[in-house]
């Protein structure tokens, strides 16, 4: 079964074991808003190859948060796998509670974490997903889907800066030497990793006001990795959360449906 998870910076896939649920391979490419069914087709064909896998598909099932890339992802696998791809939106069942004002305007990618999170740990629960954006989900103690906040991510900030501040270059995260740099590097490096770091301190603390007691802290992202060893609450790291959760849906919705 291969589940696509398509963000704004990169396009995330995993190959699963139908019966199982056993992850074959996961792999991502660059996310190309006018990328054409077969471009997609091929990155996705390539990924196989690289990891020897068997390229024989039974099942698929698409979260996407880039609506013009969603048409080309769902006519790539229809067209060089021959399967009708499940696309997380109306209409699937996810067995979850969501409790905003409009719960059509969440997105895919949000409530996809959310089902695989609440699936392997007790509410209430905090769900920190760190791409291009941070987004923050909250499920209540009776499995709700609370609310959600949204911040800018760790690379949109670092990307932000070197554009509206003249003496300053753009930098790739990494390890944090001391909380204060001695070379622009560092410099960068540090502010942007332990304030990442910060934010999400802080929001498990708010958090842990609001629902007056302990919370379990999730993260997920392709930012998670490089925040994660400097917090100072605890957190359960999941990196494949959205794509596991991908799978649990279409199993639910497809397998047993």
């Amino acid at each position: 079964m291969l589940a696509i998870d398509i963000g704004n910076t990169r396009i995330k896939l995993a190959l699963y074991d139908s019966e199982s649920g056993k992850r074959l391979l996961a792999s991502s490419f660059s996310t190309v808003r006018r990328a054409s069914a077969d471009e997609i087709a091929a990155s996705i064909m390539s990924a196989f190859r690289l990891y020897g896998a068997d390229e024989k598909v039974d099942g698929a099932i698409i979260c996407s948060v880039v609506p013009t890339v969603t048409t080309a992802a769902a006519t790539a696998v229809e067209r060089h796998f021959g399967v009708h791809p499940l696309t997380v939106g109306p209409g699937v069942r996810t067995g979850l509670n969501i409790r905003v004002e409009n719960a059509a305007s969440v997105g895919s990618d949000i409530v996809v974490g959310a089902v695989e999170a609440a699936a392997l740990f007790r509410p209430p629960l905090l769900i920190f997903n760190m791409g291009t954006a941070t987004t923050v989900t909250a499920i209540d103690e009776s499995g709700l889907l609370a609310g959600v906040a949204i911040m800018p991510g760790l690379i949109m900030g670092l990307d932000a800066l070197a554009e509206n501040a003249s003496e300053l270059v753009p930098i790739s995260p990494g390890k944090v030497k001391s909380p204060f740099g001695r070379n622009t590097y560092d410099s960068i490096n540090a502010g942007a990793v332990l304030g990442a770091a910060g934010a999400v301190d802080g929001y498990i603390d708010r958090a842990a006001e609001a629902f007056g007691g302990g919370i379990t802290s999730v993260m997920t992202g392709g930012c998670a990795g490089f925040v994660t060893p400097y917090l100072r609450h605890k957190v359960e790291y999941r990196q494949y959360l959205c794509l596991d959760g991908l799978y649990r849906l279409w199993k639910a919705n497809v397998k047993q449906g």
